[in-house]
């Protein structure tokens, strides 16, 4: 929920207002789903350590709830990728 707060600006940014991604979430042809299209948005990037203007393609959700359910498939597989390497940082 926080870093929902965070991206969105108190859920006021368009990026969530308009396209209800509420999360930041870049779009990706290859892993997009099919309630998922890309939008352009002017943004900012940090490039060797200085922000920098840029545009970059967004992923416009046709819900909330499927935003949400991207995130969660985001971070599950990022769990389950950095799993080996916690049990053997925890041995």
């Amino acid at each position: 929920m926080m870093q929902s707060i965070w991206e969105t600006g108190h859920f006021e940014d368009p990026l969530f207002v308009h396209h209800n991604d509420c999360f930041g979430i870049k779009y990706y042809k290859e892993i997009a789903n099919d309630n998922e299209t890309p939008v352009l948005i002017d943004t900012h990037e940090y490039k060797n350590g200085k922000k920098v203007p840029d545009t970059c393609e967004f992923s416009h959700f046709d819900s909330i709830q499927n935003c949400i359910k991207k995130y969660a498939g985001i971070l599950n597989k990022r769990l389950n990728t950095m799993t080996p390497l916690l049990k053997q940082v925890l041995k």
